[in-house]
């Protein structure tokens, strides 16, 4: 067996533990999801995808992620309410569309040096997170990653960072602080918007004619020609 198809197990409220063997490289769409009662997952060693929907809705609180690893598709780990840190191996390539999205019990995350873009809702309604590591690598920051990450307070962007969308950091009640590398070409207009204690800090000296007009739609204090490196 190499695989766990699709729909597996979805809605099997009888299933408590599950231990994978080895030969298992890829986990079809939503096989456990729905699982409300599962509370201990051991991947196979091997796994080289998890499919949409994989695990949405379990109620684990961690899981180890193994070295291979390379796709996690859309809403995987969706609305897994108990789960609380996550580490994503470095021989991840791809994170879906909303892949964490509603796990308001996760505190930290960890992410893939090897992950291009963080796609849309990926952290959404997170709510307790705090701590995000965003490597060197990541390029693209996509609408809603963080939306009402109400205990997010802090987000340093690496220098690898291109573009960021519209509403990229959206309803984040108490985050204070995000730093933009001279790096970053396109911001979306209302790329940060209804964070009431926000302030911006940019590594260059003054708005590039790239970034859209509205990109601070709420127009919240600008610092310009801020050096992190020089003011940790």
């Amino acid at each position: 067996v190499t695989s766990i198809d699709k729909e597996a197990f979805k809605d099997n409220e009888s299933i408590k533990s599950v231990i994978m063997p080895n030969t298992i490289t890829k986990i079809e769409d939503e096989a456990f999801m729905m699982c409300n009662n599962l509370q201990s997952v051991t991947l196979s060693k091997n796994l080289e995808v998890i499919g949409n929907y994989a695990f949405y809705g379990c109620c684990f609180s961690d899981v180890l992620m193994p070295i291979g690893l390379t796709i996690i598709n859309d809403y995987a780990f969706g609305s897994c309410h108990n789960l609380d840190s996550i580490i994503i191996p470095s021989t991840v390539t791809n994170l879906g569309i909303g892949a964490f999205s509603d796990c308001f019990n996760l505190t930290e995350v960890t992410l893939s040096p090897v992950v291009e873009i963080l796609e849309e809702m990926l952290f959404a309604e997170c709510d307790k997170l705090k701590s995000v590591i965003i490597p060197e690598g990541i390029k693209t920051i996509d609408s809603n990653v963080f939306y009402e990450c109400n205990n997010l307070e802090m987000i340093v962007l690496p220098s690898s960072v291109i573009e960021i969308k519209e509403l990229a950091v959206n309803s984040c009640t108490n985050i204070k602080l995000i730093y933009i590398p001279r790096q970053v070409e396109i911001i979306r207009d209302s790329a940060f918007c209804n964070c009431p204690k926000l302030n911006i800090y940019c590594e260059i000296e003054e708005m590039p004619t790239s970034w859209e007009i509205d990109w601070n739609i709420d127009d919240v204090k600008v610092v310009w020609g801020y050096n992190i490196k020089e003011n940790v």
